[in-house]
């Protein structure tokens, strides 16, 4: 009886680890804004958007902020349970870190995610001019051109708004700032999310995995 019971025991977590190996990896939505990476060590790390909608500057273009969570995962059935961390110290409260390669031939101010991608630029406003519109995630300008008291104040796809100088310190000079973008953490119960294949349905939104 004790054998059956430790064969049965065996062959539950050996069906367990191996559904969570097919499970665990990169998952997106197909618009590539929410990504939700499932870690072999039963971590997440979820970006998401949320409900509110925030305007860009005076116009009447709104946008979607994105939020972050983290914490572990588990499958039950057929189904993701994503636990949070409650831990609220271990997610950054900063907006933004800057990777910087000084006294470059030309200034550039570029914006990536948490996981290395990049993240659209969707206007600029330079000093106290209009608001302009932006495509990439890059702008380039030479120091010489940018004025003491100038201020650049990027409007972003899902993120707060940035300032140069103010999201970050200004440099002398020409630079390239390497900007990694972080998003708010939210406290919220998740969603259920179902399995299906390779791909995850939650939110009437489903995210497929990266091959």
């Amino acid at each position: 009886m004790l054998f059956r019971l430790l064969l049965a025991v065996t062959i539950f977590t050996l069906v367990s680890c191996g559904a969570g190996k097919q499970v665990s990896g990169i998952y997106h939505t197909p618009g590539g804004e929410a990504q939700l990476v499932l870690k072999a060590d039963s971590s997440f790390q979820w970006i998401y958007p949320g409900e509110k909608a925030v305007e860009i500057g005076s116009t009447n273009t709104n946008r979607t902020l994105l939020y972050f969570a983290g914490g572990k995962w588990s499958i039950e059935k057929s189904r993701l349970v994503l636990v949070p961390d409650s831990d609220r110290e271990s997610f950054s409260t900063t907006l933004a870190d800057d990777s910087i390669s000084r006294f470059t031939t030309i200034s550039s101010i570029n914006f990536w995610n948490r996981f290395g991608e990049q993240v659209k630029i969707r206007a600029i406003r330079i000093a106290k001019s209009q608001l302009k519109p932006h495509f990439g995630n890059s702008l380039y300008f030479f120091a010489q051109d940018f004025h003491r008291n100038d201020t650049l104040v990027f409007y972003l796809d899902g993120y707060r708004p940035f300032t140069y100088p103010g999201s970050i310190p200004g440099a002398i000079g020409d630079n390239i700032h390497k900007i990694t973008l972080y998003e708010p953490y939210q406290e919220s119960q998740p969603p259920e999310i179902r399995i299906k294949g390779k791909r995850l349905y939650a939110n009437r939104e489903y995210y497929v995995k990266k091959s």
